[in-house]
């Protein structure tokens, strides 16, 4: 059985990542630095065979989202996130979208009703988002589309399904038990061995 690991990638490392895409690659290698400097973004990796394989990566920070008559609260956004070349076509994805819908319900830390999004405006990205993950559009623009997920679809179906709702707990559980530790990628620009430290 393949183990898996989803944390926080330390600061300053540039991952060998790379998931075709002409934003996304560059910003995960390098271009988030700047942003987690500025304590505004977290980059988290999903790894699977004690982290010698990178299999995503997804950066979330704080947001709000008000769209007077329809939604309007404490949101996180998903800032960036691609799948490695090597493990797309397998609904990772859509399961690490999942996951982080159940997170900020069932372990939130400082309430969040919505998730939100800028999706790229491609019809493979837009079909993944509101099909997929069930996102609503409400702010198209020329490069991207701004969308959001009520948490509260996932709180209902738990209590109409508390087994996925268990499913979910245990496996948040087993990671915060873990200390939500920081993965130490191996930088493009060194040598360095996949090694796991608790945070700081």
């Amino acid at each position: 059985m393949t183990s898996f690991k989803f944390a926080r990638i330390l600061p300053g490392v540039s991952p060998d990542f790379f998931c075709d895409h002409e934003d996304l690659d560059p910003h995960f290698q390098s271009g988030r630095a700047f942003y987690e400097a500025e304590l505004s973004t977290i980059t988290y990796a999903l790894t699977a065979n004690n982290g010698n394989d990178l299999i995503a990566m997804v950066g979330l920070s704080n947001a709000y989202l008000d769209l007077q008559g329809i939604a309007s609260g404490p949101a996180v956004k998903i800032d960036a996130l691609g799948v490695s070349n090597a493990f797309k076509g397998q609904g990772i994805g859509v399961h690490l979208i999942q996951f982080l819908q159940a997170f900020f319900v069932i372990e939130n830390k400082t309430g969040c009703r919505y998730m939100t999004v800028d999706s790229y405006n491609n019809p493979r990205t837009l079909n993944f988002y509101k099909k997929h993950c069930e996102f609503i559009e409400f702010l198209p623009a020329k490069k991207t589309t701004s969308m959001f997920y009520d948490l509260a679809k996932t709180r209902d179906s738990f209590e109409e399904n508390p087994t996925t709702r268990n499913k979910y707990h245990k496996i948040i559980r087993k990671i915060a038990e873990a200390g939500w530790g920081m993965l130490e990628i191996p930088d493009r620009n060194s040598s360095s061995s996949i090694s796991e430290k608790e945070p700081a």
